[in-house]
């Protein structure tokens, strides 16, 4: 080929890829929603050094999807200043033409600690390619004060917010969230909006409402700590058959085989140093829980229980037990004491510690590990992940006995005496106390 037709070939291919370049890039950019804005704050405090400007985009369609977070992108700031310019791109198909979308800014420091944050919704348009949202000012999170400021928390479902009433202006957190309202008027209660009148709370008694654009929460409950660490609660008993679900703002009881069933509202909650009393009533019904904390054994499926429960439905007595098993493992650590009646090496130090998110820990004696559990009926462990570490072969041979026996265990089980059972379906144990 002749050296001209050469560079003519050479030069023809570069400007078919250079366009093919360009037309990638342009179908690139229509899949995308780029979103962007400054962020600032009136307040004139200089940012603490190292902060992170943390950007969401979360759906807000429904309660069921409140918090969804279609795309995050988290920029150091090093010794930035406001204003803060920030981009958020986002691809197309992840994002649906009748669902709504906010974009959420927040400031936190170094230690994750939230400073500054958005206390309105920024709705996110998404029939375009561009959105500008311009200057987003940022409020100051301060944590609730104790003079001139009323805190109360509320159940919402499964959602949790507090609430912070000073003078006529409410700070409504959920989750991550802020929200700055102010008092409107109303009928009853009190209402509460945000400046854009997305966001409202109405309250009357221990009751809300809560709507968030096209999310509404219409039964918040005012709860208090210690019905945060008793509630939901469950009990179950035979003899006659019988079971108990008590919420924050009912309790249903059900017996003769399901045949009957009982909703009462109006709870009132009661704490002892031994366990708790519950009361609820209807207009025709009345009903008394009382629990003792002491170790419970289900009749039919010999699974141990952390409350023994006495029920008081009118003039009708049950007797069962309640909780959960798995609160039986969580929470301070258990120290292995045998391993499938063989002991364990004098001197060596295996552990377990059962947390209530569904992770496992502990050490070997010799190696860090880590691993999720579930407690469903049957306690289902994954395989361990361990650190590396080499030590003598007694202790690696116990360690890897502790970990085979520890991925098969089904059962539980608390001895008269405290100890801790772990039990695989071919009989193998793991004893431990703490």
């Amino acid at each position: 080929m002749p050296l001209y037709r050469f560079f003519i070939f050479v030069l023809i291919s570069l400007t078919v890829a250079a366009c093919d370049s360009d037309s990638a890039q342009r179908t690139l950019k229509q899949q995308q929603l780029n979103i962007s804005g400054q962020i600032s704050y009136r307040e004139r405090i200089a940012l603490p050094k190292n902060s992170q400007l943390i950007i969401k985009l979360e759906n807000i369609t429904s309660a069921q999807k409140n918090g969804e977070i279609i795309a995050e992108k988290t920029i150091s700031l090093g010794n930035r200043q406001v204003p803060i310019d920030f981009q958020l791109q986002v691809f197309k198909d992840q994002l649906n033409k009748d669902e709504n979308y906010a974009l959420r800014a927040s400031i936190q420091d170094k230690s994750g600690e939230l400073l500054w944050t958005t206390d309105e919704l920024n709705l996110v348009p998404t029939d375009t390619d561009k959105v500008s949202l311009g200057l987003l000012n940022l409020v100051k999170f301060q944590q609730p004060e104790n003079d001139n400021s009323h805190t109360v928390l509320f159940q919402c479902g499964e959602q949790q917010i507090i609430t912070v009433i000073k003078n006529e202006s409410m700070q409504l957190k959920m989750n991550d969230d802020l929200y700055m309202l102010f008092q409107v008027p109303t009928a009853s209660g009190a209402k509460y909006q945000s400046k854009d009148k997305l966001v409202s709370f109405w309250s009357k008694g221990h009751q809300g409402i809560l709507t968030i654009a096209d999310m509404s929460w219409s039964h918040c409950t005012a709860v208090n700590q210690d019905q945060l660490e008793q509630l939901p609660f469950r009990a179950q008993g035979h003899e006659p058959e019988w079971s108990l679900s008590a919420t924050y703002d009912q309790v249903i009881m059900t017996w003769d085989k399901g045949q009957k069933q009982s909703v009462l509202a109006e709870t009132e909650l009661n704490i002892y140093h031994t366990g708790f009393e519950l009361k609820a009533y209807s207009d025709t019904r009345y009903i008394k829980v009382e629990t003792l904390a002491t170790l419970c054994r289900d009749d039919m499926s010999g699974l141990p229980y952390p409350y023994q429960v006495s029920v008081r439905l009118d003039n009708l007595d049950f007797q069962g037990c309640g909780g959960h098993s798995r609160d039986l493992l969580v929470g301070q650590e258990w120290i292995v004491q045998d391993l499938n009646q063989q002991g364990v090496i004098d001197f060596s130090r295996l552990t377990m510690t059962f947390d209530d998110q569904g992770r496992l820990s502990g050490f070997t004696s010799c190696n860090q590990y880590s691993t999720a559990y579930e407690f469903n009926e049957r306690l289902d462990i994954a395989s361990a992940i361990t650190t590396q570490k080499v030590c003598p072969v007694a202790i690696m041979n116990q360690e890897k006995l502790f970990l085979s026996i520890l991925t098969d265990v089904e059962s539980l089980d608390i001895s008269i005496n405290g100890a801790l059972i772990l039990k695989t379906a071919d009989g193998r144990t793991i004893t431990a106390r703490r």
